[in-house]
Formats: C-alpha cells, structure tokens, sequence
C-alpha cells in the first residue's frame, strides 16, 4: 500500500521545486514516484501539506560529544566566550548527563529532518 502525498512545494533535487506537486511513497518511505502540479490534477492525495516538502537533511560535521551544551551557551557572543564557556560545561556538567545528552542527540536530529550525520569525535 502507498501514499500520495502533496505540499505547497516539493523539492525533489532534480530541477527546480514543484509548486502543487507529490510524492508517492510505499510503508517503509520507498519513494515510488514524484508527480508535478499537472499530473497531481488526475490524482486523489491521501495528505496535503502547507508548506515545503524537502528530501532529508545531512549534517556533515556534528560533535555529539557536546550535545550537553545544547541551549547552555549564549549566541552571538563571540569565539572567546563560547570556547570558555564550553571548557567549564565540560567541567561542570558529570558524566551521567553527558552520556544521556549524546543518547537523546540522534532523536533530535531526525525530529528537525536529519537523516544522516558525520559525527567528529573528540573524546573518548
């Protein structure tokens, strides 16, 4: 069984985005086809999305190691400020929480449409 699915836009990385257009995928997510505005007329979707539809995303360089600073270092702060206030977390929070905050990072990220990551670790 699969499912039509139409949003406002569909990106699809192969040319420009389709207004209006779908995607038609089967129960594991196996997309088994991408249907412009024109052919979505004859068609019947089983979801319609406000919005973007985009491929998943892939963070190429994340430090799961430092998922216990999430939200713990203020931004726009500069380099300086953020490195010393990294190393005290480092120091500050223990080992338990450090090892639940890199647990729970993967689940974050699928939630925000990662799909993939390249994890650069700097610890043990």
């Amino acid at each position: 069984m699969s499912r039509l699915i139409q949003a406002d836009v569909v990106f699809t990385n192969m040319g420009s985005p389709l207004k209006k257009g779908g995607l038609e995928v089967d129960n594991q997510g196996k997309i088994l086809g991408i249907f412009s505005q024109e052919e979505m007329q004859n068609k019947v979707p089983d979801e319609v999305y406000e919005g973007f539809l985009v491929p998943g995303f892939v963070n190429a360089h994340c430090h799961l190691e430092l998922s216990f600073a999430v939200a713990r270092i203020e931004r726009n702060k500069g380099i300086n400020h953020f490195i010393g206030r990294l190393e005290y977390l480092k120091k500050t929070i223990d080992k338990e929480s450090k090892i639940a905050a890199v647990d729970n990072a993967p689940e974050a990220m699928v939630e925000e449409g990662i799909v993939a990551a390249g994890d650069i670790c700097n610890t043990d």
